[in-house]
């Protein structure tokens, strides 16, 4: 992985961070808020980093599409919860996958898949990396019932059916794309009319983290958005998740609260 894609440490992209200045000046405004005193601090570097070493090695087949290298290690290793953000900040990787893969098509996963079960290897889907209940992370069991571990990255990969999701994705003119925190995305979005859309469970978190600061009306969006949540049960209840019916209700009832909030 690039260290101009997706940062191997936190959110986002490496070169989105927010300025050194700026923590700086934000340091004393959370040091009042939290009632102690708050210092700036760097993160690791991937130089800092010391990984164990890799206990397996890649068949010459698959070399192409597997990585050893620290940085893709280290961003494979957790995922993106608040404590998966410290540890990786801190540097602290005690259990990184053994080598990262990028099939990029059926066959590259098949025999990736193929490989890791003839030599008990733990085969770990990646996905979008933005598992919060450490989903993605090598350590305890998996060291202890298996002779490695892989983590699957689909990134690059083209389904039979339908080839590069992100090459179709560009030939579309408008839209709304809903894809959270996937920053491989980015390329596709923001550009030629193309809005880019997270799911509504992350939302009302977010909302729930507001309380405090304005209670009232966080809680007459969270009134809202529980209609919205009663059309999806309600489409379950009558067994037309999925259909036109579905799309229906939705417009007639979901479509005026999400205007409404």
């Amino acid at each position: 992985m690039s260290a101009a894609q997706r940062s191997w440490w936190g959110w986002g992209l490496a070169d989105h961070a927010v300025p050194a200045a700026e923590v700086e000046a934000m340091a004393p405004l959370v040091s009042q808020s939290l009632g102690c005193e708050v210092q700036r601090r760097e993160p690791a570097t991937l130089a800092s980093l010391q990984l164990r070493e890799p206990r397996i090695a890649a068949p010459h087949s698959l070399s192409e599409i597997c990585s050893v290298e620290v940085e893709d290690r280290a961003g494979h290793s957790y995922g993106k919860s608040f404590r998966d953000v410290v540890r990786g900040f801190r540097g602290e990787f005690p259990n990184p996958p053994d080598a990262v893969a990028r099939p990029r098509n059926e066959a590259e996963l098949v025999s990736l898949l193929d490989w890791c079960g003839s030599e008990g290897i733990a085969a770990i889907p990646y996905g979008a990396g933005s598992s919060v209940v450490g989903g993605v992370e090598s350590g305890g069991d998996w060291d202890e019932q298996f002779s490695g571990v892989v983590s699957i990255d689909l990134d690059g990969f083209e389904s039979p059916q339908t080839g590069s999701d992100k090459g179709r994705l560009q030939e579309l003119q408008s839209g709304v794309l809903v894809v959270d925190g996937y920053t491989s995305y980015n390329k596709v979005v923001g550009v030629d009319g193309r809005l880019r859309a997270g799911c509504l469970a992350h939302a009302r978190r977010k909302l729930f983290e507001a309380q405090e600061v304005a209670p009232e009306a966080v809680n007459e969006a969270l009134d809202i958005l529980q209609d919205v949540y009663t059309v999806e049960r309600e489409a379950k209840k009558q067994g037309i998740a999925g259909t036109p019916e579905h799309l229906a209700l939705r417009r007639a009832n979901s479509a005026p609260a999400m205007d409404k909030l």
